[in-house]
């Protein structure tokens, strides 16, 4: 129906450029929030942008319109689209703002989530602090969504560039401004429960840590009997892995297994299914298996994740990186004619994301070294 709406809008004699391009952009918008309009709603964006190209629309709007299109072709799994997308947005919003407006921060916000993903965790890093320094200026009490949005994930990016301690203020105050601002039973809450109580562990706070982790799995089962928004309930499934690693660190590997399965299996029933969702699921799984003494189940996955990988090229995003360092270490164990491949793949993947310097990186080129 939106979309034979969108044909009657084009059809349309008289139309101005501008009023179509709004609806264009508004309509794509829309249709992003459900997995199966995500090819319409890239459609109706890009038609959104060969309108500017004829004239009459100002600038801003077209800023608008890469941003919404970084969101559409990200969420589908093309983060190296969506970059540069993310890229033209902020292009935009330095030529047409000036540097303390909360538009530059909304460009900068947006591109570095894109980039994150990636693993260019320095990168990102310098997008969000400059977001952070317009928005902590503009909205100092922080009742915007961006506010707390670029503290998540300038905690994200920390976390996984292995420098927990500066992850910790950035998750705490997210959690706190999206408890007060949307309430605790929100699907935005549960998301940063989850990520405050793994970086809680992560830094020697178990007992606090695990209380989150709980609370968040807790609030993560009513949102889905409550059936929410696909791409709400599509980023519910995504921080199970943080709950399923606390898991192994104790020994429940078939509970951590069962979890995963679920998230699997909801992330493909919402079309949450591309590679560089899927590969933040998948070595888990594997990782699980492994633990639980199912190898033969456990070099499956693996080597079904490393195909997808392979595939996915630039778009399998840093998850590729996180099942080659678990694919060595079970090769090292259990496959060792394999062994030195693995490894030396191991290496180069975290070299290629991850840069030398990363902690990770440093482990695997050992790793690479024992198996030459």
């Amino acid at each position: 129906r939106a979309s034979e709406m969108a044909e009657s809008a084009r059809q349309k004699k008289g139309l101005q450029n501008e009023a179509l391009f709004s609806y264009l952009v508004t309509l794509g918008t829309a249709q992003s929030l459900f997995p199966w309009e995500l090819e319409h709603a890239q459609r109706n964006l890009n038609d959104a942008m060969l309108l500017y190209e004829m004239g009459g629309i100002p600038p801003a709007s077209l800023m608008t319109a890469h941003i919404r299109l970084l969101n559409v072709v990200g969420r589908s799994g093309d983060m190296q689209q969506a970059i540069v997308h993310g890229r033209e947005a902020l292009k935009l919003a330095e030529e047409i703002y000036p540097p303390e407006h909360f538009r530059r921060a909304e460009a900068l916000y947006h591109l570095a989530v894109a980039i994150y993903y990636t693993g260019n965790f320095q990168e990102a890093e310098e997008y969000l602090l400059s977001a952070m320094e317009i928005t902590e200026q503009v909205d100092p009490e922080g009742r915007h969504y961006l506010v707390s949005a670029v503290h998540h994930y300038l905690g994200l990016t920390y976390r996984y560039a292995e420098r927990f301690e500066n992850a910790v203020p950035h998750f705490l105050k997210a959690r706190n401004l999206i408890g007060r601002n949307y309430g605790e039973s929100d699907f935005r809450f549960a998301t940063i429960t989850a990520t405050t109580g793994d970086i809680l562990i992560q830094t020697g706070r178990k007992s606090e840590g695990e209380a989150m982790l709980n609370q968040a799995m807790d609030l993560r089962r009513q949102l889905r009997e409550e059936n929410q928004n696909p791409v709400r309930a599509g980023s519910l499934d995504l921080f199970v892995v943080l709950a399923a690693e606390f898991l192994m660190q104790n020994n429940r590997n078939e509970e951590a297994i069962e979890i995963l399965d679920e998230a699997i299996s909801h992330l493909r029933q919402t079309q949450f299914d591309a590679p560089c969702w899927m590969l933040l699921v998948y070595p888990r799984k594997a990782r699980a298996l492994h633990l639980a003494g199912q190898y033969e189940q456990a070099g499956d996955v693996f080597r079904e994740g490393a195909a997808m990988g392979e595939e996915a090229g630039a778009n399998a995003c840093f998850g590729i990186a996180h099942l080659y360092e678990w694919y060595a270490d079970f090769a090292n164990q259990h496959d060792p004619q394999n062994f030195p491949n693995i490894a030396d793949k191991a290496y180069l993947t975290h070299l290629d994301i991850f840069g030398p310097e990363h902690p990770a990186t440093v482990r695997m080129e050992k790793l690479a070294d024992q198996g030459m």
